[in-house]
């Protein structure tokens, strides 16, 4: 099943795109809720780089077209934001809203044919913590040089790159189930509302969450329990997204 569902993708766009496998779970958010239940999904293993954000860009019908904002509770005039980092090696797309985030996966479902839309958090936190509930992806210890984050900020390693790095580039920032950059490089988008989190309605101007950390960021905010919220129409170098897909139930 997960090779005919990259194939699906990559047909749209180009590599790298792996599907991992997130079997059932549930998680608690740090905001007080009841256990939420994460049914099984896909999560893409790596983040959404530049290469495959413009290929929507350049499409007839893609970024410009309105169709992927028509869900939109205020319709959003699509405006393309200059990616920070040089080109190179597959590297995150950042500078990206979650409006626009939004559209590329509604336009990727209709290339091919499967539900797919931003992670929610609870599905998120799950991906990257796991049953062991992890502190990071890899353990329940920082270690010098497995994330690209800001190292020195808090004195914890030598290491900071100052920029994004290749997507999958840090082999050690793996989730328990194989998804790659959860821990650093850009933090990402999700799908969900912040103040009320269980609200993942499109059609709302709400902030919404991101998760992750970031390579200018602490080690704290490298936490995957960590959350930020964010308005829609923010943009920045220090985020990115990531994408989910779920099969009709059986």
């Amino acid at each position: 099943m997960i090779k005919k569902l990259e194939s699906a993708v990559l047909n749209a766009i180009p590599d790298p795109f792996t599907w991992c496998e997130i079997p059932d779970g549930g998680v608690y958010l740090p905001v007080n809720w009841p256990r939420l239940d994460v049914p099984s999904f896909y999560m893409s293993k790596y983040l959404i780089t530049y290469e495959q954000f413009q290929v929507f860009v350049d499409a007839k019908g893609g970024f410009a077209s309105s169709r992927w904002r028509k869900q939109f509770e205020v319709t959003r005039k699509a405006k393309l934001y200059d990616q920070a980092f040089t080109y190179t090696e597959n590297l995150p797309r950042e500078n990206v809203t979650w409006y626009d985030a939004v559209a590329f996966c509604l336009w990727l479902s209709d290339k091919t044919g499967y539900d797919i839309l931003l992670p929610t958090e609870w599905e998120w936190q799950w991906a990257a913590r796991g049953p062991e509930l992890r502190k990071y992806p890899w353990g329940d210890e920082y270690i010098a040089g497995y994330a690209n984050i800001n190292e020195q900020n808090n004195d914890v390693g030598p290491n900071y790159l100052g920029k994004t790095s290749p997507v999958g580039a840090y082999e050690h920032d793996r989730s328990p189930f194989g998804v790659m950059d959860m821990c650093g490089n850009v933090r990402e988008w999700c799908l969900n509302e912040s103040k009320s989190p269980t609200r993942t309605e499109l059609d709302r101007d709400k902030a919404r969450v991101c998760r992750g950390g970031c390579w200018d960021g602490s080690l704290k905010e490298a936490q995957p329990e960590m959350r930020l919220s964010t308005d829609q129409v923010w943009f920045s170098d220090l985020l990115g997204f990531r994408v989910a897909l779920h099969l009709p139930s059986q």
